[in-house]
C-alpha cells in the first residue's frame, strides 16, 4: 500500500535572513551545505543523473526570464487519470465539505477549502506520486531550479464562488525560498469567472517591487496598475486538465476571485533544498535515491 501525501510544512534553518534574491538563496546553501554535506552532494550527482538519463523527456518550457509557463491538455503522461480520479475524490467528499465551509466561512479570511487537508489523497496517493516523479516534470524544476528540490506537499483546492477580496485574493509573492515552482492542475474549466490565478512576469513584478517599495505583505489591484496596467497582466483561464507552472516567490499573484463558477484544481510545488532542515517528517516512503531526496523521506515504499 502507498504512503499517504499530504502536504507537510518543513523548519527553516535557524537564523536565517528574512531577505529576498540571490544573497539570501546563496547564504541558505551555504548553510545547508555546511550542515548536510552528503545530501548536498548525492543532490548535485541526481541532478546530473537526472538530466542525462532523462534529457529528451523535457516537455515543459519554464523560462527563468518569465517565470511561468502552460502546459496544454494532453502534454503530460497520467494528466487525465489524475484528474479524473481527483475530480471523483472531490465529489465524494463534497456533501460534508460543505457543512465545514458554511461555518468557516463565516471568517473573513476564508474563500476557499483544501479537500485533502485533512483525509490526504487516500486511493489517489498513488497515482499523483507517480505523476509529480515523472521526467517531464522533475526535468523543468531541476532546470529552473539549478537544484535537485524538495518536493513540498499538494492539496487538492475548492473555493465555491464568493465575493470576497481577502488572503491570497489580493496581489503578493510567496516566501517560502527564494525560488520555488508550483504547479496547478486544473480539475475544472477555469475561466474569468472561476477566479483563475493572475500573475505578472517576473519582470514586471520586479517592476512593481521597485517602484512601490514592496518587501511582503498584500498589494492592492490599484498599486500594481499604476506600474503595470491591467491589459499586461496575465490571465491564466484555461480549460480542464490545464497544467500551470510558477514560480510564486518570483512572480506576484492572485488567484479566487470566483465571483460566478467554482475553482477546483490540484496544487503541488517544489523548492531548492537551500532553505530547509531535513527532519524526514513525510509520509511518503521512498522506493530509490531519487524519491528520497525528492521527499526528504526514509527508504522503503510500503
Amino acid at each position: 500500500m502507498g504512503g499517504e501525501l499530504k502536504d507537510k510544512k518543513r523548519s527553516r534553518l535557524k537564523g536565517s535572513k528574512d531577505k529576498r534574491g540571490w544573497g539570501r538563496w546563496l547564504e541558505f546553501k551555504a548553510r545547508r551545505r555546511a550542515l548536510h554535506p552528503v545530501d548536498f552532494a548525492l543532490r548535485k550527482f541526481m541532478v546530473a543523473k537526472q538530466l542525462l538519463s532523462n534529457g529528451a523527456a523535457d516537455q515543459i518550457s519554464l523560462s527563468r526570464k518569465e517565470g511561468w509557463a502552460r502546459i496544454e491538455p494532453g502534454t503530460l503522461p497520467l494528466t487525465k487519470e489524475v484528474v479524473d480520479s481527483c475530480v471523483s475524490l472531490f465529489h465524494r467528499r463534497k456533501p460534508e465539505l460543505e457543512a465545514v465551509f458554511d461555518t468557516r466561512a463565516s471568517k473573513s479570511d476564508t474563500y476557499f477549502y483544501d479537500v485533502a487537508a485533512e483525509q490526504g489523497f487516500g486511493e489517489v496517493s498513488d497515482l499523483l506520486i507517480e505523476y509529480v516523479t515523472q521526467p517531464a516534470l522533475l526535468n523543468s524544476v531541476i532546470r529552473y531550479l539549478g537544484d535537485f528540490p524538495i518536493f513540498q506537499g499538494a492539496s487538492l483546492y475548492w473555493t465555491p464562488p464568493n465575493s470576497k477580496a481577502v488572503s491570497s485574493q489580493l496581489w503578493h509573492l510567496d516566501n517560502l525560498d527564494s525560488r520555488q515552482v508550483k504547479f496547478f492542475l486544473y480539475l475544472n474549466d477555469i475561466d474569468k469567472g472561476a477566479g483563475p490565478t493572475t500573475i505578472l512576469p517576473i519582470g514586471a513584478t520586479q517592476e512593481v517591487v521597485k517602484r512601490t517599495g514592496y518587501d511582503g505583505g498584500k498589494i492592492s489591484d490599484e498599486e500594481v496598475a499604476a506600474c503595470v496596467p491591467p491589459e499586461n497582466w496575465i490571465v491564466l483561464e484555461g480549460p480542464k486538465e490545464t497544467l500551470i507552472a510558477c514560480d510564486t516567490s518570483s512572480c506576484l499573484h492572485f488567484g479566487g476571485r470566483a465571483r460566478e463558477r467554482e475553482r477546483l484544481f490540484v496544487m503541488f510545488h517544489y523548492s531548492t533544498s537551500a532553505p530547509f532542515a531535513f527532519e524526514k517528517r513525510w509520509k511518503v516512503p521512498a522506493r530509490n535515491l531519487r524519491e528520497r531526496l525528492l521527499f526528504a523521506a526514509s527508504p522503503g515504499r510500503h
